[in-house]
């Protein structure tokens, strides 16, 4: 299970993620000499990524994160060919097909004439959107909670999981119902050993509790 947040909350919703990657085509010349005869694929990707991150809308909680960029062949040749790749986080999916929507419409775009560009990609992780039934399964953990005189309070967090797939399917969805723990995916990642025991019990009296209804 993904564990609980560091200060020991659980995870009533999450992001959801996308990956995509543009591919763009240009036209290669010597950049000295004949760089008129050129078509620069890495000055087109950087008005394409300008636009893209204009999309990021902070209010929705939509963000945009190009993460690896390659282009060029020589530093003396016009870049024949270059790709990016994108990370879009979202709270919801309907968010993400707007957007997605707008990012195909800029890559179709030539800023540079000569300049031929496609996207590829898509969701990755669907987001576990807040709705009715994983409240109720929410409030089922509550009970156990005080069963066992814990306290454990829900709230959102940024990051996707696999718990987005079983949400939006119409599953009950509880994450974060493992040990306490926190600095993920660094070399300082960390789960806290006297957490194990309460967090087993949360999860065992949850379950039975569930299995009442």
């Amino acid at each position: 299970m993904e564990p609980s947040r560091p200060d020991g909350t659980i995870v009533t919703s999450r992001k959801g993620s996308a990956h995509l990657k543009i591919e763009i085509e240009g036209k290669a010349a010597h950049s000295g000499a004949f760089i008129e005869d050129g078509i620069s694929a890495n000055d087109e990707l950087a008005f394409k990524m300008t636009e893209i991150k204009k999309l990021a809308d902070k209010e929705k909680g939509l963000t945009i994160n190009f993460g690896l960029i390659n282009g060029g062949v020589s530093n003396n040749i016009v870049s024949p060919h270059a790709t990016g790749t994108i990370h879009c986080a979202f709270w919801n999916e309907e968010d993400f097909n707007i957007v997605y929507k707008k990012i195909k419409e800029i890559v179709s775009k030539s800023y540079i004439d000569g300049t031929k560009s496609v996207v590829s990609g898509g969701v990755g992780m669907l987001p576990m959107e807040n709705n009715e039934r994983n409240n109720d399964l929410y409030e089922i953990v509550q009970q156990a909670a005080k069963t066992l005189d814990l306290k454990v309070v829900g709230k959102p967090t940024k990051g996707a999981s696999e718990a987005g797939f079983t949400s939006s399917v119409g599953v009950p969805t509880i994450c974060g119902m493992g040990p306490v723990g926190g600095n993920w995916h660094t070399e300082n990642e960390y789960l806290e050993l006297d957490s194990y025991i309460p967090r087993l019990k949360l999860l065992a009296v949850s379950l039975l509790y569930g299995m009442r209804l």
